[in-house]
């Protein structure tokens, strides 16, 4: 999470790449609101395949091109994002940006300017809980794995809901700041390893593409030890 912005001006050479540029060279511009940002927190940042950067805030998500933003806010009217307060990005194929918001997941087609929704159903108690989606990845086999606050959600490439390993329940969830995933490690073999809480302590586990399942870390013959530094 960053206060301000500062966009170096390596990031311009993302949009128009020069490799010859030296790092002495580079001058930091400072971005704010005043630019047209839509908010000073800023959660997520990535890069879309046509080059513009996309900002999740607080308030609103947010594309650059270098020069200005365009900025995108839920609306109760017209198609739009869940939320405005944006937690996690992570970029799919097909101009599709994967957005992770605290009142649903939302995919958006960057060049259609269409959106996708998810919202899971839930009682009027439960509702902002399990919709407060904290973190967004993508491992090898293309699968999504979203956690909201209370569940870890596998889902297709279309949002559609494949596995759901659910973590806190009603009574657990009334603790403020309690969340059930607190890291998702996607790895280069397929498996993805997690930091779940369970039984109020936060515990390593693994999901393994062979079976489809989540196990404990320490129940795996082979114990990938380099991946536990996350």
């Amino acid at each position: 999470m960053y206060r301000q912005l500062i966009l170096f001006l390596l990031l311009n050479s993302l949009l128009l790449p020069v490799r010859s540029q030296k790092l002495d060279n580079i001058k930091p511009a400072y971005i704010s609101v005043k630019d047209g940002l839509p908010d000073a927190t800023i959660n997520s940042i990535c890069q879309d395949d046509d080059g513009f950067l996309w900002i999740g805030t607080n308030n609103g998500l947010s594309r650059y091109d270098g020069v200005e933003f365009k900025n995108f806010y839920h609306s109760k009217t017209n198609p739009s994002l869940p939320g405005n307060d944006i937690k996690s990005l992570q970029k799919l194929p097909g101009h599709r940006l994967l957005v992770a918001t605290t009142t649903g997941l939302c995919l958006f087609n960057t060049r259609a300017n269409t959106f996708t929704n998810l919202l899971v159903p839930a009682s009027a108690k439960m509702f902002p809980f399990e919709n407060n989606f904290t973190m967004v990845k993508i491992d090898k086999g293309n699968n999504i794995w979203a956690a909201s606050q209370t569940c870890l959600y596998k889902l297709d490439q279309h949002l559609r809901v494949l596995q759901v390993t659910r973590g806190l329940s009603e009574q657990e969830i009334g603790v403020a700041g309690v969340l059930f995933v607190e890291s998702i490690v996607p790895l280069p073999d397929g498996n993805v390893l997690f930091r779940l809480l369970h039984a109020k302590r936060p515990q390593y586990y693994i999901y393994t593409p062979a079976d489809g399942k989540i196990i404990p870390l320490n129940q795996k013959k082979i114990f990938p030890w380099r991946c536990l530094i996350i």
